[in-house]
């Protein structure tokens, strides 16, 4: 409307007859304009005055003399607001948001948008007020867009999300990442307790989803967490290769949502949060991290009964055998029959001392090989410098060196064996060494039972020729009075004989 009046103050002032430069000093307006505006407007004029024009052409010519000129700006760029300015604005509003669910709807500290300038502008963004706030106002007023409820087919869609969970474990209060899949044709939902959101982590979780519906969904949703989502470029997202990678193996299409914009996987975002208070509220302290997932996992059960999961698993992509995870190391074995894995020490066969091994690192836990022959797992330790021991590494060391048992780490590591031994092999290490090495085939829980028995039954054994080296002592004595005994009514009878 405005460059519609503009237009019109120009065409009257012409049209008394004033010059170019009288009106640019009347109106302010760029000489250039003008000049362009008043040639434009004789010249439609003249053409109007043709006979040979149709009517469409005359309607044409009309609605140029009548309308204001428009510009293509479809091809136009924004060259102030930047995607590191765009994602700014968005940080301040999801400020807000914070702010208004601490103090409150209906609090009256909300950052207007002269603030919000002010703010941009101290950080050195070059944006005018205006500018920014025709993005300021579309972030700000998302929460008061209208939704459209979804509809979607069996095995069509998954939606994926990470939620925190502080559970109380073994006296110490750990904060705990949830990942969870949420279907929202089915209503199924799934989720798997972690320490971190890393990327080893994230693909895991994608993994063991997978492996446990047996099949694979045709799209997953996610939301724009640095797992998903490696840049902004503009408005176009760069996502992380590792994922793209997974989603070539599964076949599955990847989407995400637009920002701060929960309601587009809003099945997954529920999930989060029925889980966190329908299993963590009433219980939340456990003996440790197993634990948590057996109770997460018995929880998931009842929460799925009425799901219609076993319909959706016929709708699913074939399963493929798992995607392998594993970042492949080489370590040499030191001096004491371990390898050092991110600056903790893991055991293997004492033979492999000196000798290089190839190590499968996966998120929690590593599998050691040798000559490409599987040889130890071992559960990734929570710490630094420290050790995790098998005694039965060190077994064959041990037999030539029965005396390093005693204070050995792999023994104060298996607080089982370390009570039987000292119980009953406290005075006989090998003998304790060569029951182990005889029973090299057996799970290291049977082992306890086993070296009882075998102690026990030696006691027995010892007791028993006790009691028989005590009852021949008494029956010599006895033999030897009783002969001393006849000895002596022998005599006496000699003697009254004669």
């Amino acid at each position: 409307m405005t460059k519609l009046m503009k237009k019109r103050e120009i065409i009257m002032l012409h049209l008394q007859g004033k010059y170019y430069r009288f009106i640019e000093r009347e109106t302010g307006i760029n000489r250039k304009t003008i000049t362009r505006t008043c040639k434009e407007y004789d010249a439609n004029q003249k053409l109007l005055e043709s006979e040979e024009l149709t009517n469409e052409e005359k309607d044409e010519i009309i609605r140029t003399i009548v309308e204001v000129k428009s510009y293509d700006s479809t091809n136009r760029k924004p060259r102030k607001m930047t995607a590191h300015l765009l994602r700014r604005l968005e940080e301040i509003a999801k400020g807000e948001v914070k702010k208004t669910n601490l103090l409150g709807k209906t609090h009256k500290q909300q950052l207007d948008g002269c603030r919000v300038h002010e703010m941009i502008t101290d950080e050195g963004f070059d944006i005018t007020y205006r500018t920014m706030m025709s993005y300021w106002k579309t972030i700000i007023e998302k929460a008061q867009e209208a939704f459209i409820r979804q509809d979607y087919e069996y095995g069509e869609r998954v939606e994926y999300d990470f939620g925190e969970v502080k559970l109380y474990i073994n006296g110490e209060v750990v904060k705990y990442h949830l990942a969870t899949f949420a279907a929202p044709a089915s209503g199924f939902r799934w989720g798997y307790l972690y320490k971190n959101q890393k990327m080893d982590i994230f693909l895991d979780s994608h993994v063991r989803f997978f492996k446990m519906v047996k099949g694979v969904y045709a799209e997953v949703v996610y939301d724009n967490m640095r797992n998903v989502v490696s840049k902004f470029i503009g408005h176009k997202k760069e996502l992380n290769p590792q994922l793209i990678q997974m989603s070539l193996y599964y076949g599955f299409d990847i989407t995400t949502t637009n920002a701060y914009a929960g309601n587009e996987k809003g099945s997954v975002e529920r999930t989060v949060e029925i889980i966190r208070k329908r299993l963590f509220t009433k219980k939340y302290k456990f003996t440790s991290l197993e634990h948590a997932q057996e109770h997460l996992h018995e929880g998931l059960m009842m929460m799925n009964q009425n799901c219609k999961i076993e319909e959706e698993k016929k709708c699913l992509r074939g399963y493929k055998v798992p995607y392998e995870l594993a970042v492949l190391v080489e370590s040499k074995v030191d001096k004491y029959s371990c390898v050092c894995l991110d600056n903790n020490h893991y055991s293997v066969p004492d033979y492999l001392v000196g000798k290089n091994v190839k190590v499968k690192k996966y998120h929690d836990h590593y599998d050691i090989y040798a000559n490409n022959n599987y040889v130890e797992s071992h559960k990734k330790i929570d710490g630094v410098g420290q050790y995790q021991l098998e005694l039965q590494h060190y077994l064959k060391t041990l037999r030539n060196k029965p005396g390093a048992l005693k204070h050995s780490l792999a023994l104060k590591q298996c607080p089982q064996l370390l009570s039987i031994y000292q119980t009953y092999f406290k005075q006989n290490e090998r003998e304790f060494i060569e029951i182990l090495l005889k029973n090299t085939d057996k799970h290291i829980s049977e082992l306890p039972d086993l070296l009882v028995n075998k102690a026990t039954n030696k006691v027995m054994v010892s007791k028993s020729n006790e009691v028989k080296d005590a009852v021949k002592t008494e029956l010599i004595k006895l033999n030897q009075m009783f002969g001393l005994q006849q000895e002596k009514e022998g005599e006496e009878t000699c003697q009254l004989k004669h």
